[in-house]
């Protein structure tokens, strides 16, 4: 029974797929608007919406201007909305909350609070009254002593990831990493910042998985643990584009686009500088599960329709590896903030421009065109030798699998810059059609 219904939700999917490239190619552009998800659709009309929506999204943004300071700033402390003001380094303080943790890496949700355990609400203003939290949907809010909502003001919820000595465990180091080099290059991304600590009141000293409630002594009080060189992740800002139980999108619905020529040059091109953003980094994947698309801006005359898009890759937990490589030094498959597999690792076979790694069924593009290698290069300009290591520095990838002491960790970090400068180099060193 369960091998059926995927077969008919498959077939549902592709004819769904059938009928809105017919449409777009008959009518030159003319699909449906990109709209705004009310949660009332049926599955048909959001799985068709969801469609429209990647036909008009865009994988790039503006290249931020390398000598303007805002890029000093944000190359490392990315800027949030509201309030929320967080600085690279510094210790940052949460109550557990628990929600539902997907994949396999070690992570848990919290409440942002103060040093005393007093509760921020979304736009990072302290409510001092606000003693509980209440699930709601997908939404956390702030409640009193009662449990009454606070003018339904929302909680500022982190998500928190932390290493827990397993070799496995680094992707708080790498998101950061990932997210920042993405960032400098106009790529996309979820933002994350690295933390001294997070300071957790009522977290275990390893939550994943294990915990689903604060942990308190027994006179009530939240047990306090720390958490060291966590990271915290920040959604895009923007209106999620996709239901809980959808996949985003994914590179065979995105070639299908190419092949039928729904998408033009400028699109192509930048689909291609994504595609080869990804290889850059050492991730590669064509589960669609972990990719976003998201509404970035409205249409001022009408809410519900979404005027810009954007999809790119939701988990970058799995870069700097080399997914064509069997065993590591870590000893598993698909390593993620291993310098050796990333040295080790190639972009290209024999200097062309074909991916050394693509999935056997066609899912990931094995190449690229001459204009989105340039395009690639003009953007990874902003990556030179002194960004880099400012990257490196602050997301603390080079202290992974190190116990040396100070001189010792700068040439490890030196050596993180000068393997992605030679990822740069073999770039621009491929010939490409």
């Amino acid at each position: 029974m369960k091998k059926d219904t995927c077969l008919k939700t498959s077939f549902a999917k592709k004819l769904i797929l059938s009928v809105f490239l017919t449409q777009a190619v008959g009518v030159a552009s003319a699909w449906a608007a990109c709209q705004i998800p009310t949660g009332n659709e049926s599955s048909s009309a959001r799985e068709q919406n969801r469609l429209n929506c990647l036909a008009e999204s865009r994988f790039l943004n503006e290249l931020p201007a390398l000598d303007s300071a805002d890029f000093q700033r944000q190359i490392v402390s990315p800027r949030l909305k509201g309030k929320l003001d967080l600085q690279n380094g510094q210790d940052v303080y949460c109550r557990f909350h628990y929600q539902s943790q997907n994949g396999n890496s070690t992570k848990f949700r919290c409440a942002r609070t103060n040093e005393q355990n007093q509760l921020y609400d979304s736009k990072g203003e302290l409510v001092p009254e606000a003693v509980n939290l209440i699930d709601e949907n997908d939404d956390v809010y702030l409640a009193d002593r009662q449990k009454k909502k606070i003018e339904n003001r929302k909680a500022q919820i982190f998500k928190v990831r932390y290493s827990d000595g397993n070799s496995r465990n680094v992707e708080n180091y790498v998101s950061v990493a990932a997210s920042r080099i993405l960032w400098a290059m106009g790529v996309p991304a979820h933002n994350n910042i690295m933390t001294n600590r997070v300071m957790c009141f009522g977290c275990e000293k390893s939550p994943f998985r294990k915990q689903q409630a604060p942990l308190a002594d027994r006179r009530g009080n939240y047990v306090l643990q720390a958490f060291p060189d966590a990271s915290i992740e920040f959604k895009y800002e923007g209106k999620r584009m996709y239901a809980p139980t959808q996949n985003p999108w994914s590179w065979s619905e995105v070639n299908t686009l190419l092949d039928r020529g729904i998408w033009d040059h400028n699109k192509r091109l930048e689909s291609e500088v994504f595609a080869l953003a990804n290889h850059f980094l050492g991730f590669t994947s064509d589960a669609g599960f972990q990719n976003a698309l998201v509404c970035t801006e409205r249409d001022s005359t009408n809410n519900s329709i979404c005027l810009k898009s954007l999809a790119f890759v939701h988990d970058i937990g799995a870069s700097f590896g080399n997914r064509a490589q069997k065993r590591t030094i870590f000893n598993h498959t698909r390593p993620r903030g291993d310098i050796e597999a990333y040295e080790e690792s190639r972009i290209f076979k024999n200097n062309t421009c074909e991916f050394t790694y693509s999935s056997s069924d066609g899912k990931l593009p094995r190449n690229i065109s001459r204009q989105a290698q340039d395009m690639f290069l003009a953007r990874a300009q902003n990556l030179n030798a002194a960004t880099l290591k400012q990257i490196i520095s602050a997301s603390r990838i080079a202290r992974i699998k190190f116990r040396g002491n100070a001189q010792e960790l700068e040439q490890r970090e030196n050596r993180w810059v000068q393997a992605l400068l030679n990822k740069v180099n073999e770039v621009r060193q491929a010939s490409c059609p």
